[in-house]
């Protein structure tokens, strides 16, 4: 190869080299570019969250006042034009106990509820009764968090504002702190432990026991209508019944003087009664064949006193006037008839809900 063949070839090679070079330009022009344009569909999806989240905030949190930046505190002092009487109360007095009454006055409906001409608070209430409860409240708010009594309830001269002010209670979902259910344990000694405020406590049992749930005396003697519990077998648990059981304790030697039984057996799946009022022996009686569905976690509900039966929301069984004709005498108050229930084994179960009788 001479010397011009060798200048020519790399003449060729340059020439290559340079379109090499530019077809690389290229190709990162193109990547230059396909990147700027993810950034700029990054930087619009971004606008759009932001103007998502801004609209989220707005219509959540009316609560925070977000005119003026202020969230509501327990420490804000409320106004209250209650039945014409003017008085003023600290928001954590009024939201101290969870209820109805907690949930209006938490802060988030503030702008909604009804107010006077002088922006305050419009309750239609009797002055003397809620008053009562104002300082039943701040009664309870004093008390030491471990402290297991709650506060003494007020007294009215009259049976009408006694009466309102039950009614008032229960409106205001407060009845069941006002009058809470002791739930006793019992073994073969007797009362082993007491559950006080025991609603939608869950309580894992390892033994064979007793429970029962015995209200505490109201001043219009109501008493319980119906009760629902939720309970998690395993399978290290024998039998269990729950039920309604006709039963008082002594309140000096805390033993129990028991009567009759009616109760929805899980595990033989029936309603049994026992007639333990009248001359033994005392056998078990058959009231219903029920289905029971083999779950380890079951709904049951013992509804208007005895008669009805439910589990996970189906009716299982009607036991009307069973209750009635087990009673003989009974009485109102602490003996009578009030849910129970037994087992033997391993489980866990919480009372989710218990109604009273109701009195026109």
């Amino acid at each position: 190869m001479n010397e011009s063949e060798v200048l020519q070839d790399l003449l060729k090679e340059v020439e290559a080299s340079k379109r090499l070079t530019v077809t690389n330009k290229d190709d990162n022009d193109k990547i230059v570019k396909r990147l700027e344009g993810e950034i700029e569909d990054l930087k619009r999806s971004n606008d759009s969250l932001s103007r998502t989240l801004n609209a989220f905030i707005t219509q959540t949190m009316p609560l925070n006042r977000i005119n003026d930046f202020e969230i509501p505190s327990e420490s804000d002092v409320l106004s209250l034009n209650v039945g014409g009487t003017k008085m003023e109360v600290l928001r954590r007095t009024l939201t101290s106990i969870p209820s109805l009454l907690e949930t209006k006055f938490s802060g988030q409906w503030d702008k909604n509820l009804p107010k006077d001409s002088k922006n305050r608070f419009l309750l239609e209430e009797e002055p003397e009764i809620f008053i009562a409860l104002i300082n039943y409240l701040r009664d309870h708010n004093r008390m030491l968090p471990s402290g297991s009594q709650c506060p003494k309830l007020p007294s009215f001269a009259t049976d009408d504002k006694s009466q309102k002010f039950i009614r008032m209670v229960e409106d205001y979902d407060l009845a069941y702190h006002c009058w809470p259910f002791d739930m006793l344990r019992f073994g073969p000694q007797g009362v082993l432990s007491t559950v006080k405020n025991s609603m939608h406590t869950r309580i894992v049992q390892q033994e064979g026991c007793s429970y029962y749930m015995l209200q505490r005396k109201r001043p219009d003697n109501r008493r319980v209508h119906s009760f629902e519990t939720q309970v998690h077998l395993t399978d290290n648990c024998v039998w269990i019944k729950i039920g309604w059981m006709k039963y008082g304790i002594d309140k000096v030697t805390g033993a129990m003087s028991q009567g009759s039984e009616i109760y929805l057996d899980v595990y033989e799946s029936m309603i049994a009664t026992i007639d333990m009022e009248s001359d033994g022996p005392w056998p078990t009686e058959l009231e219903a064949k029920i289905n029971v569905p083999e779950a380890a976690n079951l709904t049951i509900r013992c509804a208007n006193r005895g008669a009805e039966w439910y589990i996970n929301g189906e009716l299982v069984a009607e036991t009307t006037g069973r209750m009635s004709a087990l009673s003989s005498g009974e009485q109102d108050g602490e003996f009578g008839w009030h849910p129970f229930m037994c087992f033997e084994g391993t489980m866990s179960f919480r009372l989710i809900q218990m109604e009273l009788e109701y009195i026109e």
